[in-house]
């Protein structure tokens, strides 16, 4: 087998298809995000309490599942991309200035308190990390959003 003739074909086809490939890598991405932080028991809960329209989450799933760009798929991405835009400006406007009241572990309400001690840990941790995967999440979606109107 000729090794050459291999690695050439490889270049032949990153070269040929490297928009697609950027694109599938920043989706990737927003993937690993969405169902870290939002595709999870606790998370849903307290996106029921927020004024998030679940069109939004649906446009956005549909977005991360997209596994090869053609026609169909990038009228998907591009929906997906104005829903992640919506989904960030809702999680800064009403989640983020009341982020320990939802997840019940603020000092300010003690009566409002979770009770499970575990759980109660895990919030807390969340309470500092959704901050920096909100700030990513939106870098992530300015660089799709970008990739989409330079070669769309």
């Amino acid at each position: 087998m000729n090794v050459g003739s291999s690695s050439e074909r490889v270049r032949e086809y990153v070269s040929d298809n490297w928009k697609e490939i950027t694109l599938l890598q920043v989706i990737h991405e927003i993937r690993q995000i969405i169902t870290t932080c939002i595709d999870n028991s606790g998370a849903t809960v307290v996106l029921e309490e927020l004024p998030v329209d679940f069109k939004t989450l649906r446009d956005i799933r549909s977005m991360t599942s997209v596994l090869r760009i053609d026609r169909e798929t990038i009228t998907v991405v591009a929906t997906g991309v104005q829903e992640l835009e919506q989904f960030i400006q809702d999680m800064n406007k009403y989640f983020l200035p009341n982020m320990k009241e939802y997840l019940r572990v603020s000092f300010l309400k003690p009566d409002r308190l979770v009770g499970d001690k575990d759980l109660y840990i895990i919030r807390r941790f969340a309470v500092y990390a959704f901050p920096h995967n909100l700030a990513r999440l939106s870098e992530l979606t300015y660089e799709l959003k970008t990739i989409l109107e330079l070669l769309y």
